[in-house]
């Protein structure tokens, strides 16, 4: 995936710094127990001088072999002696090392001169936020999402309580949440403007991020228009469409409020088909009926979502109106 270079230097500076605050921590525990433990400061000492020890006996000649054995020994006697010292104060030599959050790589994003999987993980995380911060919108909660502003009536037509049915679109997106994982179903949300598909899609998103899950949320338009200025422009940074593939749930809100074009609908039909063949979950919403939607759109994009989404269909009147009128 291309990343451009304001990314890697926002990730690269925050590893840095993690870096640092780690070796800092290290020499402040390290000192901490030098004054407890003289003699452990003693032998560390002695320990560092082991290399200039070695040369030495090089230079001075004779019986380099024996004499270089005997520097060996007497470095593994310190060893153990270190760690002697060490365990009686509840610790180990691995104690007094920088605790780095990547062993790996010790947060320097490398591994023999190739790209550590916590780097990839960090300008991933990087795109996505910037993505995220298109919408301006906060997160909801379930907690939050009033029921009462759904009539507690039977509708002729559709055979169902309404308030019933919403409790029920409720139940799953907060069971959704619950028990969210790369293996759970891409969800279709539909009806009228109003009806509290972005809270529950915003809900949902909220807490999946809480279980340390990179999640993507974002109208449609925003989103794709991200991914067609990149495509467009002279500089040609960034790659929104990948990071938006990658990511482990994508949320594109108001499906059908982008313009259409040849591209527009090329980048949803990938994100769409490429996230059902790799398994990834997405949750799009849509004020839009299923009519016109294949009117705005190719078979190929309505039949996914159609056949392959657990559909949800919002009823009841536009609760924005209502709150107004209390």
């Amino acid at each position: 995936m291309a990343y451009d270079k304001s990314m890697y230097l926002a990730v690269k500076q925050r590893m840095d710094e993690r870096r640092l605050r780690a070796q800092m921590e290290a020499a402040e525990r390290k000192e901490e127990l030098y004054a407890a433990l003289p003699q452990l400061e003693q032998l560390d000492r002695k320990l560092a001088a082991t290399g200039a020890a070695v040369a030495k006996a090089v230079l001075a000649g004779g019986d380099v072999e024996q004499a270089v054995l005997a520097i060996g020994r007497e470095n593994q006697a310190m060893q153990e002696e270190k760690r002697r010292l060490l365990a009686k104060a509840g610790l180990t030599p691995q104690d007094l090392e920088p605790r780095y959050r990547c062993p790996k790589c010790g947060d320097t994003g490398l591994v023999e001169g190739r790209r550590c999987e916590c780097l990839q993980g960090e300008l991933q995380q990087e795109a996505s936020r910037r993505l995220n911060a298109i919408s301006p919108l906060a997160l909801s909660r379930f907690d939050t999402f009033d029921l009462r502003y759904y009539p507690n009536v039977v509708d002729e037509a559709l055979k169902i309580n309404l308030r019933d049915k919403m409790g029920e679109i409720l139940a799953y997106c907060r069971r959704y949440s619950e028990i969210f994982s790369l293996r759970s179903p891409s969800v279709f949300m539909i009806g009228n403007t109003g009806l509290g598909k972005t809270h529950l899609s915003l809900a949902i998103a909220g807490e999946v991020l809480k279980k340390g899950y990179n999640v993507i949320y974002g109208t449609t338009q925003a989103l794709i228009g991200q991914a067609e200025r990149e495509r467009f422009s002279r500089e040609g940074e960034g790659d929104s469409q990948e990071t938006m593939l990658a990511c482990d749930l994508l949320i594109l809100d108001d499906l059908g409020c982008e313009f259409p074009t040849q591209f527009t609908v090329s980048v949803l039909y990938n994100l769409i088909n490429t996230r059902l063949n790799t398994g990834r979950p997405t949750i799009i919403s849509t004020n839009y009926t299923r009519t016109q939607l294949k009117e705005k759109y190719t078979d190929r994009v309505c039949s996914r979502i159609f056949g392959c989404y657990d559909c949800l269909t919002f009823v009841g009147a536009d609760i924005r109106q209502q709150k107004k009128l209390y």
